[in-house]
């Protein structure tokens, strides 16, 4: 219920005076079957006048020629037949109604007919102001909340994203925050639209015949019997049931993003038997529910349709002794089948408070998740970065559970320096640069950037003068233009084309046949690996960067491609700070630092001649990727240093 009060409190706050006149217009609207049934019980009593009870009287006799030529006149204007027995009382407290002329009764029923059809007019006017209303509220309160999820989800770390699946986040955005949507009118609405008809419904009902009425509410305990019995399982069972979906989101979403790898290794149906048992789980969730709800709702109508028919019994010995009037039973019996509507929908409603509750927690559970990568208050904003940059003592832990990913790294790089992180996978280069980031938060120690604690430093200052070329390249639906310039929005078409020489891209896009405009699917599906790197390089050099991070960027690029872009990086880099994650030694033989890390240590650091020279980690991986030529000329090298 807290964040019941939470969705109230803050989302629907700001609608509050819109919500009253829904509200009030939805209560009206619930009640208008009162007034359409008590014109028909007008139409019966006061029309047709027919009159059931210890006298007896045929329409006819009513209302034919004959009856009036037989009734008199009196003072008072009531028409009563001499010596009928319509001239004496029914029942003690209840006189027998006044007949009138067949030119009253067609009078009355021109009112009757003017004033249903006004109603009729005037509540459907009503109801469609009111859908509208509550629709409008409702979406922009979608509006509202899916975008505070969405940029909550843009300033949270890193580490929330590996342990989600990215089908299960949508999920949450999308499926979830529309179940609360529905809250609005199947919960917030509904329920004080159902009391207010209960209210009035149990005024009117006590008030035709309070005896009938004693005996309709005797019923309405039962339905809270029923209500607590069946709670607990709807509740448990809706929970389940939005795992599962998400789990559904998830289960899609890997296989159309890896399709091609389903392909190659031809794990078509391993896929689909995934997606069966996925789909299997919600099903059978959804059978298990639904069986819950209809036992709920027959429960619900049995209770009713007893209480209606105890009610009819009696309401006829009613009539029969004159109790009550024919119109007024009609009234009663009609208002009682009516109030049990909103009894119904009450108890129901259990279901929907369940299934959006389950919803509401998901969609509150990404809002109140912690950010623990945040900007302080008064946090310096960097016009420029000359790119010193030192580690003291940093280590990192992904989770409290796992081991350090880094231990106590201690380093310091000069402005303009060039860094090369090598060791064999899983050392934690990747992890290094992260941090230097500040994508995910170190667990111990500190990382200054031109002497300031990068903690103290704005998120959007630090990652401006801060650019990395990721692994694995990201690219976006869109125009290859549109892709290169994604860090650098005002960039001038030649900007763009200067960026793609750079990253020996220029060639290829100019034998497109819509050159930098043309699309590149989603996640540059038109493209191959060695063009994504390129791609990804083109974007990063496009921003002009003080500190430049290459995380093993050219590991997809042939040769040949691969030296011309190294000539290009090695004017790129000169004075320019830059990390750079690589297995080549190629590479690592022109960094002013080699920081070796085994198991998230440096177990080596320094220049690719004391290195070598050391004959530790760093030359082995050396002597295994040079032929023996190569090896004969490094050692000569070595020697004459």
């Amino acid at each position: 219920m807290n964040h019941f009060r939470r969705l109230v409190g803050v989302y629907l706050r700001p609608h509050l005076m819109k919500l009253v006149v829904i509200l009030s217009a939805a209560m009206v609207t619930s009640c208008s079957w009162f007034t359409i049934s008590y014109l028909r019980k007008v139409m019966v009593d006061d029309v047709l006048q027919v009159q059931v009870g210890r006298s007896t009287q045929t329409l006819s006799e009513a209302g034919g020629d004959r009856g009036n030529d037989r009734s008199l006149r009196d003072g008072g204007g009531r028409t009563r037949d001499e010596g009928s027995p319509h001239s004496r009382d029914i029942s003690p407290g209840r006189s027998e109604r006044p007949m009138s002329t067949k030119a009253e009764r067609l009078q009355k029923l021109w009112w009757i007919f003017l004033a249903y059809v006004s109603f009729r007019v005037f509540f459907a006017a009503l109801n469609w102001g009111y859908s509208y209303g509550i629709a409008q509220v409702g979406q922009e309160l979608v509006f509202k909340l899916r975008q505070d999820v969405y940029n909550k989800l843009q300033r949270l770390q890193l580490s929330y994203f590996d342990r989600y699946q990215t089908g299960k986040i949508m999920a949450r955005v999308m499926d979830d925050v529309n179940a609360v949507q529905a809250s609005i009118s199947n919960i917030f609405i509904r329920f004080f639209t159902d009391v207010a008809t209960l209210i009035i419904g149990v005024g009117i009902l006590f008030h035709i015949h309070s005896g009938l009425a004693s005996i309709a509410l005797v019923t309405l305990p039962c339905y809270v019997i029923i209500y607590q019995v069946f709670l607990r399982k709807i509740r448990v069972i809706n929970t389940q049931i939005r795992e599962r979906n998400a789990a559904v989101y998830g289960a899609i979403g890997d296989s159309v993003r890896g399709v091609r790898v389903v392909m190659a290794f031809a794990r078509e149906v391993k896929e689909y038997r995934r997606f069966f048992k996925s789909i299997s789980d919600y099903f059978r969730l959804q059978i298990r529910n639904s069986v819950l709800n209809t036992a709920l709702s027959v429960l619900c109508g049995l209770v009713s349709g007893v209480g209606t028919t105890v009610v009819f019994y009696y309401g006829i010995l009613a009539i029969r002794d004159g109790a009550m009037s024919l119109g007024d039973f009609l009234y009663f019996y009609g208002s009682i089948g009516f109030l049990f509507s909103p009894v119904v929908s009450l108890s129901n409603m259990n279901i929907s408070i369940q299934q959006v509750a389950a919803a509401l927690n998901r969609v509150f559970d990404v809002l109140d998740e912690d950010i623990t990568i945040y900007e302080p208050e008064g946090a310096v904003q960097m016009a420029e970065m000359h790119g010193e940059v030192v580690f003291h003592n940093v280590s990192l832990k992904y989770n409290e559970k796992d081991d350090y990913a880094l231990k106590q790294l201690n380093f310091a790089v000069v402005p303009g320096q060039m860094v090369c992180l090598v060791g064999a996978s899983g050392g934690g280069k990747s992890s290094l640069v992260n941090l230097f980031l500040r994508l995910y938060q170190p667990t111990e120690g500190k990382i200054t950037v031109d002497g300031e604690d990068i903690k103290n430093v704005s998120l959007h200052s630090l990652r401006k003068h801060i650019r990395m070329v990721p692994q694995e390249p990201v690219l976006f639906s869109g125009t290859l233009a549109e892709n290169i310039k994604y860090g650098y929005q005002d960039a001038r078409p030649e900007d763009v084309m200067r960026a793609a020489q750079w990253a020996e891209l220029h060639d290829h896009i100019m034998t497109l046949p819509a050159k930098y405009e043309s699309h590149i699917g989603e996640g540059g599906v038109s493209l191959s690996g060695g063009q994504k790197q390129r791609m990804a390089i083109a974007m990063t050099l496009m921003t002009d960067p003080s500190v430049l991070i290459l995380d093993d960027s050219t590991s997809a690029l042939d040769a040949k491609t691969e030296s011309r872009i190294h000539s290009t990086l090695d004017r790129i880099l000169e004075n320019r700070t830059s990390f750079v994650v690589t297995h080549k030694v190629s590479m690592a033989r022109k960094a002013d630092l080699i920081l070796v890390l085994e198991k998230g240590k440096i177990v080596e650091k320094g220049t690719h001649e004391r290195l070598v020279a050391r004959r530790g980690t760093y030359y082995s991986l050396f002597e295994t990727q040079l032929s023996d030529s190569e090896k004969g000329v490094a050692e000569k090298e070595l020697v004459v240093a």
